[in-house]
């Protein structure tokens, strides 16, 4: 054999075992990047109410959230709560229902759409007093690999107040018209 064809044949035999090595690299790559995605997350119309009926207090939450998977695969989230959180780490975790006032609520999410929830969550009597004073709410789930997910709904901070400035701070360069015609002329 020559030399020109066994040189042919050994570098086609290399070139194609390159070629497999990265068809194979490219196909887990491509695998590991839809992996990746997340589950987006919107949290809309958050609403707080406390009802009082003489000695008994309830507190009442309704919120609409709106989730999205950006994973090529469906997922879900199941036992979705409501989470309230103090200074000091205190939580009190509230069970929520969706519109048909099931409880356990799991939300399932079809890959790349979007999912809309009602969702309310009932507290009574000494959950309902401390919930006056709390820090943060979040929305938690749990992922099917058991990960939980969370979401902030509603945050309380610290304001702080400062005199008020007498005068503006403001500079106006403004000098005439805004307008100059083709000719550099103010019209």
């Amino acid at each position: 054999m020559s030399p020109e064809i066994t040189a042919a044949v050994y570098g086609g035999l290399v070139g194609g075992v390159i070629a497999m090595i990265g068809v194979l690299l490219g196909v887990l790559v491509e695998r590991q990047l839809q992996w990746r995605g997340k589950v987006r997350c919107v949290v809309s119309d958050w609403n707080l109410s406390f009802l009082q009926a003489g000695e008994l207090n309830q507190a009442m939450c309704s919120f609409e959230v709106n989730l999205f998977n950006e994973k090529p695969l469906a997922t879900g989230l199941r036992d979705v709560r409501v989470v309230f959180v103090w200074d000091d780490g205190e939580e009190i975790v509230g069970r929520l229902r969706d519109v048909l006032l099931r409880e356990g609520v799991t939300l399932n999410l079809p890959p790349r759409e979007w999912v809309q929830a009602s969702l309310h969550g009932r507290f009574d009597d000494q959950e309902a007093r401390k919930l006056h004073s709390f820090r943060r709410a979040e929305f938690v789930g749990y992922l099917p690999d058991g990960r939980a997910f969370r979401q902030r709904i509603i945050g309380r901070k610290d304001f702080v107040v400062r005199r008020k400035r007498l005068f503006s701070s403001r500079k106006d360069y403004h000098s005439g018209s805004l307008w100059r015609g083709p000719s550099g002329d103010e019209n």
